[in-house]
């Protein structure tokens, strides 16, 4: 109160004296340095997290616009080394004025960006750069080198002498190379980290390899782009002696192969990964998905998604991604709780029991054009091999969406069912596309015992015309009841509403519900109908690490 109680009065002072008096009397003016400092930082801030979370200026280069406004303003900043110790650093930048900046940010922690935004990639002033934060790098907490680099040429970068100090406070770094494929062999990494960066915590590498004689104990976060092919032993070596790795991303590369540059397994060799959460395969051959997940064993509770495989033609790549026993799944408990979108080329799976969960998506790259047969035949393999992958003996509550495109032959979902003798709720899609009658063959078979015996609720959801009847679900109820299975506790008809269309029967009086002259209550003690927006069988999200280190 007392500072705003000063600034009007000083306000009122000035009267009419004139802008220049308002101006050096004002309440900015007269503010202390330290408490300046505290509003620069707290003005901004919001705009600074939202610049640095996508890539534009960090909060030097916003302080160096700021400190042009006045001479009192260019004081404080000069002066306040914490404003300087995020640096984004064109290679264009010369070296004398990166060392004064790194003067002006005395013994703070540093946060380090050299970015190149030639393609060519200035190399030489890269490495001058280079040869400046070297002696700084005790300091540096996270460090990112971007740049070019010519494929007939040495990488002298990665050979700087920087690589070889001791680094005890690097907890990121990111280096990527702009190449078709790394310029370097992997024998010719720098190999001084293994003893010199303790707190090394997260890494991002572009067409780089990491393995060779390289060891993160405290590795937490790993994301490899376009990294060149290696031995799987290597792989395995260096992902063993990460045990606190968390979050792994693979993306568009090849890094398991044999000599001959073809991935393959070792047998019986397994690494296990006890922090591993969220595993990510995106853009690589089927082969090497297969090959990592074949050979970690992940926790109880983890995301496991596959994404954009290539060399898919057919469904065979799922028996070397979902075979039983395959490591990844070692310690997936058995789910009380699974739910299964099936959906052309991609196939998703989440499941949850009293020990953990897991969340699985698999699928295709879509220029691999797959045929309605094969899309058939990857849903077909899923509800086949899936049992023998999970122990699905305990599976209480079940979702399932197959859609017109990843049909199923009915034989091949009562089989699936008959694993689940414990399911008391269902969940179904209804496909407008799929045969009136096809729910009704796979709950209701005529030639078998139906499944689930203990079922207690069964949903359908759907998108339904205005004028379509639920003749579908009433007739399986009863069905049911005919062969002997317990009545129902209730039964829900969900339709999603599409552009604002809600199907007639979603006010019907349940009370006088008929179906073949039997009354639907007879058969079940609660009948629900009702329109939603939005659909409650949304397929998983998994949540996966951006590679900000």
């Amino acid at each position: 109160m007392a500072i705003h109680d000063h600034a009007s009065s000083s306000a009122s002072q000035t009267g009419n004296d004139g802008d220049l008096v308002l101006k050096e009397s004002s309440f900015v003016a007269r503010l202390p340095p330290e408490l300046l400092e505290c509003i620069f930082r707290m003005a901004i801030s919001d705009q600074l997290r939202r610049r640095v979370a996508s890539g534009e200026d960090p909060p030097a280069e916003v302080f160096l616009r700021l400190q042009l406004v006045c001479q009192p303003w260019r004081q404080v900043i000069m002066s306040y080394p914490g404003l300087w110790s995020n640096l984004k650093v064109p290679a264009k930048m010369s070296p004398t004025l990166l060392s004064t900046l790194l003067e002006r940010s005395a013994a703070m922690p540093l946060e380090i960006a050299i970015t190149s935004s030639s393609r060519l990639g200035p190399v030489p002033r890269v490495l001058a750069l280079l040869n400046v934060l070297d002696a700084e790098l005790y300091r540096v907490r996270r460090l990112r080198i971007e740049y070019s680099s010519e494929a007939s040429a040495p990488d002298a970068v990665l050979q700087h002498r920087i690589f070889a100090r001791v680094a005890p406070r690097l907890e990121g770094l990111s280096i990527e190379i702009d190449g078709l494929i790394a310029p370097v062999a992997p024998g010719m990494l720098p190999e001084q980290f293994q003893t010199n960066a303790p707190d090394l915590r997260r890494l991002c590498l572009r067409c780089i390899v990491p393995w060779i004689n390289n060891r993160f104990p405290s590795l937490t976060h790993l994301w490899l782009s376009r990294v060149r092919p290696v031995l799987l032993t290597d792989f395995l070596t260096f992902m063993e002696a990460s045990p606190n790795l968390a979050h792994f991303t693979l993306d568009t590369s090849g890094p398991i192969s044999n000599r001959r540059g073809r991935p393959r397994t070792a047998q019986g060799v397994r690494v296990i990964m006890p922090h591993l959460r969220t595993v990510s395969i995106w853009g690589c051959s089927w082969r090497v998905a297969a090959c990592v997940l074949q050979h970690l064993v992940l926790p109880a509770t983890t995301a496991v998604e596959v994404s954009a495989m290539e060399g898919v033609a057919s469904h065979a790549p799922l028996f070397a991604l979902l075979p039983p026993r395959i490591a990844f799944l070692q310690n997936t408990g058995p789910p009380t709780k699974l739910s299964l979108w099936l959906h052309a080329h991609k196939i998703c799976v989440s499941c949850a029991g009293p020990t953990g969960s897991l969340e699985l998506q698999l699928s295709a790259h879509r220029r691999a054009r797959l045929t309605n047969e094969v899309h058939s035949a990857w849903a077909t393999s899923v509800l086949t091999l899936l049992p023998a992958a999970l122990d699905l003996s305990q599976v209480e509550d079940l979702s399932l969406i197959a859609d017109h495109l990843a049909p199923v032959p009915t034989r091949v979902v009562q089989g699936f069912f008959l694993k689940m003798r414990t399911v008391q709720s269902c969940t179904l899609w209804i496909d407008s596309s799929l045969n009136r009658q096809y729910w009704t063959r796979c709950l209701s078979p005529r030639d078998t015992a139906p499944p689930f015996p203990r079922l207690k609720r069964l949903r359908f959801v759907g998108r339904f015309a205005k004028t379509w009847v639920p003749s579908q679900m009433m007739s399986i109820v009863i069905r049911r009841s005919d062969q002997g299975c317990d009545k129902l506790e209730e039964l829900v008809c969900t339709a999603i509403e599409d552009d604002d269309i809600v199907p007639d029967f979603v006010g019907w009086n349940v009370d006088a519900l008929m179906h073949e002259r039997r009354r639907i209550l007879d058969y079940v003690n609660s009948v629900q109908l009702e329109s939603l927006r939005e659909s409650p069988m949304q397929a998983c999200i998994i949540e996966l690490w951006d590679g900000t280190c």
